[in-house]
């Protein structure tokens, strides 16, 4: 079987029609990458910035104050930035200053009473931990805090903020972040911080994250610089809001979730049928078939390694091409994706190469012609990745469904298109998002059985086949 697996792949990857498809392939996988990265919002924009705020307590009369300003799902600190904060009756602030290296600003012994705080940004407004704040194109957050000069709370403690978030870019609040200083507002790195049975420990400033936390309150512990602290989270699991009238996308997965469905599911399944109809067909007409059945080895035996050969001479340079569009995506969209979703992509785009390398090959078995052969995979093709949705549209309309039903109709119908199954697959990559009808296994499981059984499929065929 090694041997017909390697002659295969040498005869296939090398062949003029492979370096085509490729070229075409790299084409449409950089061009997309380099467009749809051009629509993202992966620059530090006004939606980008998000703030907390934490009220210091180190002499028991909580009247110091922590101000930390990061970069949305990175959390990193953003510095230089120019905050203000006042006595609410007077326009003239009490404390000014710039973010430092760690993205903090701290202001001590404050004034008793209500105070407000601004927070500059160049481009935009800022938004609090958790959701945007601000907007309408004003260049400053601006929230009211109360100073109250009274602490129910113990001292000396650690100061600890934490706050939901969607770190993970899912568009869902399921993340928590926690934000640990000191009695003088510095942070401090290596704390222990518990979550429940989850323990993390925070970085070089202070902030630590859990992720795909449970729905509900949460007490969050810290322990650090020989001193604890506590504080409270609700996680909600509500979706995030975005623009419906706005094309931006959001990151460098959404990115390349939409660069796979387009490119992949375009030209992969064509690069398949281009290479391989007539991996049968022509082993016949030649009279090679006999050679290779009367090598030492069962029917089922050519016919796999005929199929393995075929797959690794389209993967090869596939993920090579799949690679360089995630490193187009990186270098355009200014950070990289999951690196779930670029080993999750790359292996179910095998499976669904796999599933059209076995449809050719159970067509070149059965034609009789090899343009027979090469227009029953291309029709196969065209009903997947064009008439199927449109059928599905038609059928929902006659059937009067509308909302919810119909994208539950759309969602389990797409059970019976590889394609749509391999966009299902990418679509749940890096995401705690649920497909709605669809439970989180179906898709992965779809794939994986589709490929079983058109492999069993076709080395019966071939058995059946050779022996006419």
């Amino acid at each position: 079987m090694f041997v017909i697996t390697k002659r295969e792949f040498v005869a296939n990857i090398k062949s003029f029609r492979s370096i085509v498809m490729v070229l075409i392939l790299a084409l449409i996988m950089v061009g997309a990458a380099m467009g749809f990265a051009s629509l993202s919002t992966s620059e530090t924009t006004e939606e980008d910035m998000r703030y907390n705020v934490m009220a210091m307590d180190p002499d028991g009369l909580a009247n110091d104050l922590v101000v930390f300003v990061y970069e949305k799902h990175t959390l990193k600190p953003v510095v230089d930035r120019p905050i203000f904060l006042g006595i609410e009756e007077l326009e003239i602030p009490e404390y000014n200053g710039t973010t430092d290296a760690n993205g903090q600003w701290v202001a001590k012994d404050l004034t008793p009473g209500f105070h407000w705080l601004n927070i500059e940004h160049p481009e935009g407004a800022v938004g609090g931990g958790g959701g945007p704040f601000g907007g309408g194109g004003s260049t400053t957050a601006s929230t009211y805090i109360y100073i109250a000069h009274n602490s129910s709370v113990p001292w000396p403690h650690l100061g600890v903020r934490s706050w939901q978030d969607d770190i993970r870019d899912t568009e869902t609040l399921s993340d928590v972040a926690v934000h640990v200083v000191d009695l003088n507002g510095t942070p401090v790195q290596g704390a222990t911080v518990i979550l429940g049975t989850l323990t993390n420990t925070t970085n070089a400033q202070g902030v630590t994250t859990f992720l795909k936390v449970k729905k509900g309150t949460h007490v969050i512990t810290a322990m650090g610089a020989g001193l604890d602290g506590a504080d409270m989270v609700e996680v909600s699991q509500k979706e995030t809001e975005r623009d419906p009238f706005s094309f931006a996308l959001e990151g460098p997965d959404e990115i390349l979730r939409l660069v796979a469905a387009i490119a992949i599911g375009l030209v992969g399944p064509i690069y398949a049928i281009v290479l391989c109809f007539d991996s049968v067909f022509r082993e016949r007409l030649t009279g090679s078939i006999d050679y290779l059945l009367c090598r030492p080895m069962g029917r089922r035996a050519v016919l796999l390694g005929k199929f393995v050969g075929i797959l690794a001479a389209l993967m090869v340079p596939i993920s090579a091409v799949s690679l360089l569009g995630v490193g187009v995506v990186w270098q355009y969209a200014g950070k990289a994706p999951t690196g779930e979703l670029v080993i999750g992509f790359i292996i179910y785009t095998i499976f669904l190469i796999a599933i059209f390398v076995l449809l050719q090959m159970i067509f070149s078995t059965l034609a009789k012609t090899t343009g027979t052969a090469i227009l029953s995979g291309i029709g196969v093709w065209i009903f997947f990745f064009m008439l199927f949705d449109l059928i599905l549209l038609l059928v929902s309309y006659l059937a009067d469904l509308s909302g919810d039903a119909q994208v539950e109709f759309f969602n389990r119908a797409s059970f019976f298109n590889p394609i749509s199954i391999y966009s299902l697959c990418i679509a749940q990559l890096g995401t705690d998002t649920p497909i709605q009808g669809v439970p989180d296994w179906a898709p992965p499981v779809a794939l994986v059985m589709l490929t079983v059984i058109l492999l069993l499929a076709a080395m019966e065929i071939f058995t059946r086949r050779v022996t006419e």
